[in-house]
């Protein structure tokens, strides 16, 4: 679904607590955010975009490929995924 309220939930199931990665690309593969964190949890987590770049400016509207990555000691999952945003 595209993305249109300002920001975007991704969810995601854990087997079990993980380090977190979070990354958002524009189509042309440049890198517009990243964000790092702790999922204590496992199960099905969410995590909120704001649909802004490191800077803080809001993205453009467009296509963009996210990319959550879960890391806990050895084992590393990715996943990669297209959204689209609209003004």
């Amino acid at each position: 679904q595209p993305a249109r309220t300002g920001y975007v939930n991704i969810a995601y199931d854990l087997n079990s607590s993980a380090n977190m990665t979070l990354k958002a690309f524009d189509f042309m593969g440049s890198k517009t955010y990243e964000g790092k964190y702790s999922e204590p949890v496992s199960g099905v987590n969410t995590k909120r975009w704001n649909l802004r770049d490191q800077s803080g400016a809001k993205v453009s509207p467009g296509v963009y490929l996210y990319e959550i990555s879960a890391h806990n000691g050895s084992v590393e999952a990715t996943k990669i995924k297209k959204m689209v945003v609209m003004k």
